[in-house]
């Protein structure tokens, strides 16, 4: 019995020295991904620490660290919370939390989820849904979502003061908006205030709801 805990003990070693790395020291600022296909979950987390699978491809080049992924498991990867995210993917959900830096996503088809995010974000998606969650932490700046299929779902503070840009070809709801009671048209703005952030929607085929 303990000679099969021993080796039970050992080969979780094992599989955690082959699908994660540390890395320490670095002054890292931009995460850049290449994602073929599989699941994508990225966290931020405190400075100068970046946990990373091993069996992915690692660059470091300057303070930009470019990862490849071409396997179809999920991926969890932590770096600084100060960085910026550039995010390539061909097939896969992202999830990606608790960032101050740019996010960047051109995605073909997969599922993308957002949580406490406070910089400018950028998502262009072919086929899947977007979903923010901001109650607590939302982007000051700018969104631009950009979905050709799928529906875009965001979660904000109840008293968050925007510049709405959206349009979309299917059914618009947004909390925000308390004079309008009709909330089903196609295209929903308001003038644009250089003090506040600009969230701007465009979504071709599926549902656009905020709500608060």
């Amino acid at each position: 019995m303990k000679l099969q805990i021993i080796t039970l003990i050992i080969l979780l070693i094992s599989a955690k020295c082959l699908f994660a790395q540390e890395i320490t020291d670095l002054q890292i600022t931009q995460l850049s991904i290449e994602n073929t296909e599989g699941e994508l979950q990225i966290i931020g987390g405190k400075a100068n620490f970046i946990n990373l699978p091993k069996n992915i491809t690692t660059e470091i080049v300057g303070s930009n660290i470019i990862l490849k992924n071409q396997s179809s498991q999920k991926i969890f990867i932590e770096i600084p919370k100060h960085c910026s995210i550039k995010i390539n993917n061909h097939k896969g959900n992202i999830n990606i939390k608790d960032f101050e830096g740019k996010i960047e996503v051109d995605a073909q088809e997969g599922n993308i989820s957002l949580e406490n995010l406070n910089n400018e974000v950028y998502i262009n998606t072919n086929k899947g849904n977007i979903k923010g969650l901001f109650k607590d932490i939302f982007p000051k700046k700018i969104i631009s979502f950009v979905n050709v299929e799928g529906n875009v779902d965001l979660f904000l503070p109840q008293n968050i003061e925007v510049n709405w840009q959206i349009k979309a070809d299917k059914t618009i709801k947004n909390a925000f908006w308390k004079d309008q009671k009709n909330t089903d048209f196609q295209q929903n703005s308001s003038p644009v205030n250089p003090e506040k952030p600009t969230y701007l929607i465009y979504n071709k085929g599926g549902m656009v709801s905020i709500k608060n």
